[in-house]
């Protein structure tokens, strides 16, 4: 079991750097003259898929971290 839980916890930490990289490309790309909103939303949804699968995992984990 601790085997288990440590390797959830290795794979939430894994999205972190990229959720943060896409804040940052998100940030990047609104400071544009023009924005490519496309790209901006495809960023967002990865975003959004990251941290279900976040939620997803904690609760298997029992919340706890």
């Amino acid at each position: 079991m601790a085997q288990n839980r440590k390797h959830w916890k290795e794979v939430l930490a894994q999205p972190e750097a990229r959720i943060e990289e896409h804040w940052r490309k998100i940030r990047e790309e609104e400071a544009r003259s023009q924005p490519n909103w496309g790209v901006i939303a495809h960023w967002e949804r990865e975003i959004r898929a990251w941290e279900k699968r976040r939620e997803r995992i904690l609760r298997r984990l029992g919340r706890r971290s």
